[in-house]
């Protein structure tokens, strides 16, 4: 009901509630001697009802106002008190599983075995516990084969149908058990699990039916039917025992003992795998809404290799893609928006990286996107943003080709720092089309982008900032190009003045010399290619450092920027046009090569 409130069974049996914004923790469940309660035991909401807390000690409680009071919802639903102390604390449930489709039906499994539900929110309890290998559904309660209910699951789907872990003692076999008839009969669903993989946990998946994640001592099991077959979903996830699974929205999180959580990000493909799809050669699914978050905003250096912190999610949309056959001749990713205008293209070889900067190891960079053409699911996933602008060689020290000074430690992420600095303008949240060409065959699915929910800026807003990021982008590009024009011609132009005999040609060369260094280096009061694309850069980045439309003085900014490239180009086509080509007739009448020809690039910067 409060996001900002957390309840938390304890080790000894209690249940604490934790307030976010406060810190403070209250402890709102003590057993005492009246209730036996397991180690960390069960609770959870009502779906139906989220001010309705149950939890499991030997009988089921309930709570209705945050736990200030209790009242019990069953009898003790388990064996009893042993006339014998054992030393497995046995009799107090284990698990509890209210159904999402049908309010008043809850599960109930204990640790000596047995499982209850009810149909009647509590009134009426009926013992269906199943006649499983090791498992009696009556007895006494010293019967040490008495097996462990280690979770509970109700269907998503069907009233009738829940899932259930057990654990016999002294038996290492996975025990995950089905029953469609609300308890009467149970069948064991283990075929494709390894028989020494105790099993730990069961979900549903509740968006697809029959789709069923298993947790065992050895790792993570995915069913498509139902629990009738099992296969690995191990992926990247160490071995270790899998010890409850939870899925959350579209991504399956997997709690271990002793390697941490771990996250299976975006599960939807698993959710459309079907006959038809694993049969075709290629397949595009339908890819997850994707959110527009920006990339580690933390302005701190990052943390130090030896303390332990998890990834975040990919950064980006998520697209998965099926081959059936694994390296096709050609393939391509190209994301258009809703006027069908290119965003960004993608194909099987990664973009060329630019020279690396003298300002950090190579460890800190990720690699450059590109397509993967493995038979089976590929995945890619695609940063949101449009192409980089073109920016010179960046670094801490501002001498030649140094102009874009970026201090690359701060926003870094070791392997996962974008190599191109300044990024690509993020794109607005709208509709977007992916189209997968794959030997020539374009494959279609729609992808809707959504706004970061905690931002306030308005659409508009954000359009506003993409039509100035695009327009420094382009102006970007235009001071690159220029300036490796006037840099390709004062190279040129060097190798030239070491063999001119002619003192016309001497004095001209020299004179020439100093304008492409104006145009390349520029001065205070006419900034050139390579400073322009340096300042530009930096606007840039300030333009799309948060959501929000830009600051006037930023547009006053840019437009300066702009005038001062104007000035550069008119320059550089007057010195084109006059000083390089009377250099040129000069140079022929030598016997010398000539400088390169030169198309001077436009600037449509007008923001």
């Amino acid at each position: 009901l409060d996001p900002q409130k957390i309840y938390s069974s304890g080790w000894y049996g209690t249940l604490m509630r934790l307030d976010r914004r406060t810190g403070q923790m209250v402890h709102v469940f003590v057993p005492g001697d009246k209730y036996r309660t397991w180690v960390m035991p069960p609770i959870a909401f009502a779906p139906q009802d989220p001010h309705t807390l149950y939890l499991g000690a030997q009988k089921v409680l309930e709570t209705g106002d945050g736990g200030i009071t209790w009242h019990e919802l069953s009898p003790d639903l388990t064996r009893g008190v042993p006339k014998k102390p054992q030393r497995r604390p046995s009799n107090r449930l284990t698990a509890l599983a209210p159904s999402t489709l049908q309010a008043g039906v809850i599960w109930a499994g204990s640790g000596d075995g047995l499982i209850h539900v009810t149909r009647d929110g509590g009134a009426s309890w009926q013992n269906v516990t199943p006649a499983s290998p090791g498992a009696k559904k009556s007895g006494s309660s010293e019967d040490p084969t008495d097996p462990l209910v280690v979770e509970l699951e109700a269907s998503h789907y069907e009233p009738g149908t829940a899932y259930a872990v057990l654990q016999v003692p002294r038996e290492f076999k996975p025990y995950v058990l089905r029953t469609h008839d609300s308890g009467r009969t149970w069948t064991n669903i283990v075929q494709g699990i390894p028989s020494d993989a105790v099993a730990w946990s069961v979900r549903e998946d509740p968006k697809r039916k029959g789709l069923l994640y298993a947790g065992t001592e050895t790792g993570v099991f995915v069913s498509f039917d139902d629990g009738e077959r099992w296969q690995t979903l191990q992926l990247n996830l160490p071995v270790s025992p899998v010890r409850d699974l939870a899925v959350h929205g579209n991504d399956l999180v997997a709690a271990t003992f002793g390697r941490a959580l771990w996250v299976l990000d975006d599960v939807t493909p698993l959710r459309q795998l079907t006959p038809e799809v694993t049969g075709s050669a290629v397949h595009l699914f339908p890819p997850a809404d994707a959110v527009r978050v920006r990339w580690d905003e933390n302005p701190d250096t990052p943390l130090p290799p030896e303390t332990p912190a998890g990834a975040n999610p990919p950064d980006g949309a998520i697209i998965d893609y099926w081959l059936k056959g694994a390296g096709p001749a050609s393939m391509t990713l190209a994301i258009y928006d809703a006027q069908n205008h290119l965003v960004r293209k993608f194909s099987t070889a990664p973009e060329p990286p630019p020279p690396q900067p003298a300002n950090a190891p190579e460890y800190w960079f990720a690699n450059e996107p590109a397509l993967t053409t493995r038979a089976g699911l590929n995945r890619f996933v695609w940063d949101l943003r449009y192409p980089h602008p073109d920016a010179l060689t960046y670094g801490y020290f501002g001498k030649h080709l140094d102009y874009f000074e970026y201090t690359l430690p701060d926003h870094a992420i070791p392997g996962q720092t974008p190599r191109y600095q300044p990024q690509g303008p993020l794109v607005v949240p709208e509709h977007y089309k992916v189209v997968l060409t794959v030997n020539g065959q374009d494959y279609q699915q729609p992808l809707t982008v959504r706004p970061d929910p905690r931002v306030q800026a308005s659409l508009s807003d954000m359009q506003a900032q993409l039509a100035l990021e695009q327009k420094l982008t382009q102006a970007m590009n235009t001071s690159y190009a220029a300036w490796q024009q006037v840099h390709a011609a004062h190279t040129a132009l060097a190798e030239d003045q070491k063999a001119l005999t002619a003192k016309e040609a001497a004095d001209s060369a020299k004179k020439l010399d100093d304008a492409l260094s104006a145009l390349e280096d520029g001065k205070p009061e006419q900034p050139g290619f390579g400073p322009l694309n340096r300042d530009l850069g930096r606007l840039l980045t300030m333009a799309g450092s948060g959501d929000a439309r830009p600051a006037q003085t930023l547009y006053s900014a840019a437009q300066e920027g702009c005038d001062n490239l104007r000035q550069a180009l008119r320059r550089w086509q007057d010195l084109n046009q006059h000083d390089i080509a009377a250099f040129n007739t000069l140079l022929q009448k030598d016997g010398k090569p000539v400088l390169p020809a030169a198309t001077v690039p436009t600037s449509a910067c007008t923001p």
